[in-house]
């Protein structure tokens, strides 16, 4: 797992990571025209190497000031962003509510208390997309993570209320069946991807579930 730019990777470090049987990789960073040559090597020294994109699990990152540069050379994150808007999460107290510093948690439930499917194919559309436009970028995703309900990272202390997706006046964390709802929709989400883009594509689940 390699959580970062790999951009800059020379010859001997990107021979060391095609020794690996399975390489996670930022998918933003796997999408980028930056990328295609690393990756493509990647796949020349490794034939068996399989290449997943990190997916965070319903959240976005804050959107990176030069636009210009996203649009360029990080598009999957600046169409990202502009994708899921719509969708932040908000807490009891109005305030956006985020799970780890620099990120944006979005809202999986509609206005009728029900996984919002709208959400899901926005999602799988793009994802759809960037894989048919960019053959051989990625082989899956991993998912990070998987959860019963929202984990508020210890390092991200800025969070301000509770959260209630349903809008019921009951907190996740004492509310059953909003939790249910909430994990419905990541499986729903899951099931989206295997239909849309077929058994061969990889999916790895990172969390709790």
């Amino acid at each position: 797992v390699h959580w970062r730019d790999f951009f800059e990777w020379d010859e001997v470090k990107t021979a060391e990571a095609a020794r690996a049987g399975l390489l996670i990789l930022p998918i933003e960073r796997c999408f980028s025209p930056l990328a295609e040559d690393i990756i493509a090597r990647i796949r020349e020294l490794n034939p068996d190497a399989r290449i997943l994109g990190y997916l965070g699990m319903l959240h976005v990152k804050e959107l990176y000031p030069d636009t210009a540069y996203l649009e360029r050379y990080l598009p999957w994150e600046l169409e990202f962003y502009h994708a899921t808007e719509d969708y932040w999460a908000w807490t009891t107290t109005g305030d956006t509510f985020s799970v780890w510093p620099g990120s944006i948690f979005l809202d999986p439930i509609d206005g009728d208390g029900q996984p919002d499917r709208t959400l899901i194919t926005r999602i799988v559309d793009m994802l759809e997309k960037y894989v048919n436009e960019r053959p051989g970028a990625i082989d899956g995703v991993m998912h990070d993570y998987f959860m019963y309900q929202p984990y508020v990272s210890p390092y991200n202390d800025n969070v301000d209320g509770l959260v209630d997706f349903d809008d019921n006046g009951i907190p996740i964390g004492e509310d059953a069946d909003e939790r249910a709802v909430f994990l419905r929709w990541q499986k729903d989400y899951a099931a989206a991807i295997r239909s849309r883009l077929g058994q061969g594509f990889i999916q790895i689940a990172n969390g709790e579930v």
